[in-house]
């Protein structure tokens, strides 16, 4: 029994072979480029990620003798992302991605058309121009050609998926990213969407991650290399996928995905009540869970971005990074470089430092940026633990999970053991889990998950770090809150 799966992420598309107890048997990745035509502006071409998908899934059928390889079901995963389709179900533009703010505008006429109160009770989040909801009523205001033609909307994974089956078909997780979806109720709030102005009716049914949406098509099947019919999953976003694959339904544990972003998560039996309205919270892939937490800013990404900038690579100065003291030497950086998401909900606060003297080097610069985004994952457990959905022990998952420089920053500015699975790509990982469970009655996620997970290292906090980092904390607070005014001049700027 082995699994083809597939993870379209921000920065690459990746397929891996996995077999049936868990294991990697192949890998391959091709590169995704996301389009910025304008200021606040981000996309991905439906159809150029279609052909890195197929790139890479041929890619890793390669790797492994097509006698051994066994698939008997496909997965994707990808990036969020939304795909607004015509009459034919064809796209009618590219995908609009989370990272994409230009509905600023929107997002503020949602708040004074519904108090945000009413809008976070029933859909688990705050109103944020990276929803759907606020980007569908700027098509409407924007480009009302195109909106006047939209018969679906559906996600990015999902329109891969339609390519390999022919089927149109959205999960849960796409639908908790609408600001449209009452996610204890299980279905898009009538009222809600009147009140925006937007059709319900436009919105497939939603499925749990690990159901079969459709059967692979002979079309999809000849250019991949695999045999007609073969069940695909419905499948979920990256980074719900990846707090799965990552262990959430283990008692205690928080799931830390670092990539270009950090997302946080912890499973809970109930609602999670929230009166600061910090915390985002998700419909589970288990009936009667819920996933709460948040996704942050750019982590990962902004680390790449200070290498092109600076044209030096990181993980080459790990040692000298460890060495360093909390506090990068009196150096403090703001890492949301496209806005800072959960748990301080300020789009406009696009990254800054302060501290930088002449004898700051590139390893300073690049451990602010580790710090800055560990410190958003200390506020961020802050506002669980006042919730009660507190982890006890961090796992940490993703691109950026085997920097052993980086985990201790994080175990230290969290007070909390942090401990990396062997397999860090929790994506791929937790796709293969979703098609196990699709196709095998009797594995449920939980047995899968303690089938599947090991650990290999474990990272035990420092308490002088560990009370240094918290001092520092309230720096961060400070100097983020302290620059709100700026941060909002400077956008009015931007051409």
């Amino acid at each position: 029994m082995a699994f083809l799966v597939i993870d379209c992420g921000t920065s690459a598309c990746k397929a891996a072979v996995v077999s049936g107890n868990g294991g990697i048997l192949a890998w391959s990745r091709r590169p995704v480029r996301v389009q910025q035509p304008g200021p606040f502006r981000a996309e991905v071409d439906s159809d150029k990620l279609w052909a890195a998908v197929l790139a890479a899934a041929r890619a890793a059928l390669r790797q492994v003798p097509a006698g051994r390889r066994g698939i008997e079901a496909v997965g994707v995963s990808a990036l969020l992302g939304y795909v607004f389709l015509d009459r034919f179900n064809r796209p009618l533009g590219p995908s609009i991605i989370w990272m994409d703010n230009r509905a600023g505008a929107e997002a503020d006429e949602i708040r004074r058309r519904i108090p945000e109160k009413t809008v976070y009770r029933r859909t688990g989040r705050r109103v944020s121009p990276e929803l759907l909801a606020p980007k569908l009523m700027w098509l409407a205001r924007e480009q009302p050609g195109i909106y006047r033609r939209i018969r679906a909307v559906i996600g990015l994974k999902d329109e891969m998926v339609k390519r390999l089956t022919g089927v149109v078909r959205t999960d849960l997780a796409h639908l908790d990213y609408s600001l449209l979806f009452d996610i204890r109720k299980g279905r898009i709030d009538a009222d809600i969407a009147s009140a925006l102005g937007i059709d319900p009716g436009v919105f497939p049914e939603p499925h749990r991650a690990a159901e079969v949406a459709g059967r692979l098509a002979p079309e999809a099947a000849r250019r991949i290399g695999l045999p007609t019919g073969l069940p695909v999953i419905c499948g979920s976003s990256d980074g719900t996928t990846a707090m799965y694959g990552g262990g959430v339904l283990t008692e205690g544990a928080g799931v830390l995905v670092t990539g270009t972003t950090d997302v946080l998560m912890t499973a809970c039996a109930g609602w999670v009540k929230d009166r600061s309205r910090t915390l985002t919270v998700n419909t589970g892939m288990v009936p009667g869970i819920y996933l709460a937490g948040g996704a942050m800013g750019l982590s990962g990404g902004t680390v790449q971005h200070l290498e092109r900038l600076m044209r030096v690579r990181m993980r080459p100065l790990a040692e000298k990074i460890m060495r360093l003291p909390p506090g990068a030497d009196g150096l403090l950086m703001l890492p949301g470089l496209t806005g800072e998401r959960s748990p301080y909900w300020m789009e406009y606060a696009t990254g800054g430092m302060a501290g930088l003297t002449l004898r700051h080097g590139p390893e300073h610069v690049f451990k602010s940026a580790m710090e800055g985004a560990a410190l958003r994952t200390a506020c961020l457990l802050k506002r669980m633990q006042a919730c009660r959905n507190a982890p006890a022990r961090l796992h940490v998952v993703g691109g950026w999970a085997d920097s052993d420089a980086w985990n201790r920053i994080r175990a230290d500015s969290a007070g909390l053991e942090v401990l990396r699975p062997i397999a860090t790509e929790a994506t791929a990982l937790g796709t293969a889990m979703f098609c196990r469970a699709a196709i095998d009655p009797g594995a449920s996620l939980r047995a899968i998950t303690r089938q599947w997970l090991r650990f290999d290292r474990r990272y035990r906090p420092d308490t002088r770090c560990t009370e240094a980092y918290r001092a520092m904390a309230g720096l961060f607070d400070d100097y983020l809150n302290s620059t709100t005014d700026v941060f909002k001049r400077l956008q009015q700027m931007k051409c």
